[in-house]
């Protein structure tokens, strides 16, 4: 007979683990007694994985303390609810997708580490070589129109041709006459001075939602989507979702919404998304990475 309750040493004298963030993938300090910290870096939640005889043992409250005891039910009844709003038609899609983000996680970091560096080390240009790339992406292929923007870079007319002259270069991108005229405006509505200033324009932003909504109205040819895209793609995505048809396939398929929209209002929009960060609460994968995974389990890669 135990003297002593050995399964509660890590509760009554705390101790330190290390943790990485699955967001930026930087060390977090979290001690035993801790249900969640937040990562100084990101300010990402990272979960502590708090489970032991407390969750079963009569004597529990006595051994541990009233406090804490009461902290460790409400968890475990918090993860239970949260388990029991994810559909049972979902859990085999769930467990694969968990397995998946373990094997992608790294690759899907480095990507973002990429984004991110595109706003603290690109210029203007670059920015706006993104915001153009987005405005092409609805309805036609994301390698087809990057590889547009590369050709209008190269022969110097993202930045200096007209709407005529963009819409040639814009090969194997759907209404490209259309789209090549959204380019010229938004060239047109960031030029400050004959510069390009993409930076100051959002630098005034700092919640990136209200941002999302200033360039929804402000630039011809983005809807949530688009704008969800492009603030990604400058390393802004962490707390929004790009709602493609790939997204909604998955998402349809989980049981996060019972069909995919014809249309996409803002509403529409924001409770479909809404729902999404909530789902990716629930697995405990950020929700930028599982739009990238989403993306890779359709498409075989992970791109932009």
């Amino acid at each position: 007979m135990f003297e002593k309750c050995p399964g509660a040493a890590n509760i009554q004298t705390p101790t330190l683990e290390i943790k990485r963030c699955p967001e930026c993938g930087k060390e977090v300090e979290i001690f035993s007694t801790d249900l969640k910290v937040t990562c100084t870096i990101c300010g990402f939640t990272v979960y502590n994985d708090v489970e032991s005889c407390v969750q079963w043992c009569k004597y529990a409250e006595k051994c541990v303390g009233k406090e804490f005891f009461q902290r460790l039910k409400k968890k475990k009844k918090e993860m239970n609810e949260e388990k029991d709003s994810i559909p049972e038609s979902a859990m085999n899609t769930f467990a694969h997708i968990k397995r998946m983000h373990r094997s992608k996680s790294q690759e899907i970091y480095s990507r973002l580490k990429e984004f991110k560096k595109m706003w603290s080390e690109k210029n203007d240009e670059e920015i706006f070589a993104e915001l153009a790339f987005c405005i092409l992406t609805p309805q036609s292929h994301a390698k087809a129109c990057w590889n547009a923007i590369g050709r209008l870079k190269e022969k110097g007319i993202l930045f200096k041709g007209d709407a005529q002259e963009i819409g040639k270069g814009l090969c194997g991108v759907r209404f490209h006459n259309k789209k090549s005229d959204y380019i010229v405006r938004a060239r047109k509505f960031f030029m400050n001075n004959g510069t390009m200033s993409v930076r100051p324009a959002l630098s005034q932003f700092s919640n990136k939602c209200k941002c999302r909504e200033w360039l929804v109205k402000n630039i011809n040819g983005f809807g949530y989507k688009e704008a969800s895209h492009f603030l990604r793609n400058i390393g802004f995505g962490e707390k929004i979702a790009i709602l493609d048809r790939h997204i909604l396939k998955n998402l349809k398929q989980l049981g996060i919404i019972e069909e995919i929209p014809q249309s996409m209002s803002r509403a529409k929009y924001l409770q479909i998304e809404k729902n999404m960060v909530k789902f990716a609460k629930q697995i405990d994968i950020p929700v930028s990475h599982l739009d990238l995974l989403f993306w890779y389990k359709e498409t075989g890669e992970i791109f932009k």
